[in-house]
């Protein structure tokens, strides 16, 4: 079940995007820096979604 891809790409997007922008700017420092902040917050989107699956039981299923 697909539940909000979106938030998923755009949020650490402009990140990373950034990211790119410093590494092309021979600014690596600043580079690893956001890259590091954009896959953290990715893994906190993914989490964020996950866990109210982990914490509330499924609903029962009525045939």
């Amino acid at each position: 079940m697909v539940l909000i891809p979106a938030p998923l790409v755009l949020v650490p997007g402009s990140l990373s995007y950034e990211s790119l922008l410093y590494v092309f700017q021979s600014d690596t420092t600043d580079a690893v820096s956001l890259a590091v902040r954009a896959l953290l917050a990715a893994i906190l989107i993914v989490a964020g979604f996950l866990t109210p699956q982990l914490v509330t039981p499924l609903p029962l299923r009525r045939s």
